[in-house]
């Protein structure tokens, strides 16, 4: 009996042993290919919002085991971006003017794949520099009761602003990067005459002319003025929150704001190659995006419904070279001779 028990007793000890040491065998693999992972990583430089760029970095570690290191910065400080930074960064995402402006100072490299060439021209660099990534379009939002009361209206950019009738909101030109960048569009698309006589007429009917990106959509939506001109983020923002509002794409076409992505090396990583390809599909992370209530249009998804009046969204045909000091001029005179002028 003593002699079975011995046994019994020593294969207990023996499987418990193969046991604990398969399993620190186990644990140690498991740490070893975290030590891995944690080596893997892309170096990204962005003047983005925190909680907005987050979700995207997390998806992006979700689904290839890739670590984001980001540095934030300023966008006055896209200029002066410390060198040893640049020299340490992989990628950089920022606004379209930006990057041509980086393009311009020769402080990024061309790079171009599969996902780079599907996206339309007007929304990448013609030699490569940088590619679009989410587009911020210009629209209308429409107090639901004034779309009732008047099913013919057209909304078109001469309507608006024309019909001295109707309650208009919109942000000042100088209240954002994305204001500035539609005045300097509408310049562009219209001719500086052609958009200052528009201006002109719209500031007589201007209810008011918001601090912030979300006043527009916000006024409309507690009928305070009957049409605002918004940017697509804020607008889809109030729509998805129930209020009784209508976004209308403008039938003649509109400016966009627009974000894209530049490689900072001339020899890319695999890491960041990975993940210039990964963010141009928008499929990897778009419901993250929105779930944290960021809403674009993405360059290599383009299917976007028609609005609730039948209508398609169309891009004007942009450059969007505009220098500092012809964005200065401009500013200056709509301040002066609109926005503070006399009708």
């Amino acid at each position: 009996m003593k002699r079975i028990f011995a046994i019994a007793l020593l294969l207990v000890i023996t499987l418990s042993a193969c046991f604990y040491i398969f399993y620190y065998a186990d644990e140690h693999k498991k740490k070893e290919q975290e030590v891995i992972a944690d080596a893997k990583k892309v170096v990204v430089i962005t003047d983005l919002p925190s909680d907005m760029f987050e979700p995207v970095k997390q998806s992006f570690y979700n689904s290839k085991k890739i670590n984001v290191e980001v540095n934030y910065i300023n966008t006055v400080d896209l200029k002066n971006i410390d060198p040893v930074i640049l020299k340490k960064s992989d990628i950089i995402i920022t606004s379209q003017e930006n990057l041509n402006k980086l393009k311009s100072m020769r402080k990024i490299y061309k790079f171009t794949s599969e996902k780079t060439d599907t996206v339309l021209n007007i929304f990448k660099d013609k030699d490569g520099f940088w590619t679009g990534i989410w587009i911020n379009p210009t629209i209308f939002i429409v107090n639901k009761k004034f779309a009732d009361n008047n099913p013919d209206f057209v909304y078109s950019w001469d309507e608006i602003f024309n019909h001295i009738n109707i309650r208009l909101s919109m942000t000042d030109f100088i209240a954002s990067d994305i204001t500035k960048d539609l005045l300097m569009s509408m310049t562009e698309h219209f001719g500086e005459d052609g958009i200052f006589d528009r201006l002109w007429i719209a500031n007589k009917h201007v209810i008011q002319y918001g601090k912030y990106l979300s006043t527009p959509s916000r006024m409309a939506a507690m009928d305070k003025c009957d049409i605002g001109i918004s940017d697509y983020n804020e607008a889809k923002r109030t729509e998805k929150e129930g209020l009784p509002v209508i976004i209308s794409y403008p039938i003649d076409g509109t400016a966009w704001y627009l974000y894209g992505i530049a490689s900072l090396q001339e020899n890319n990583s695999e890491e960041s190659i990975e993940f210039i390809n990964w963010i141009l599909d928008s499929s990897n992370y778009k419901k993250n995006m929105e779930d944290n209530k960021n809403y674009y249009l993405y360059s290599n998804d383009m299917k976007v419904n028609s609005d609730k009046f039948g209508k398609d969204l169309i891009f004007w045909d942009l450059e969007k070279n505009y220098s500092d000091e012809g964005k200065k001029t401009l500013l200056d005179l709509w301040v002066e001779k609109i926005r503070f002028g006399r009708n």
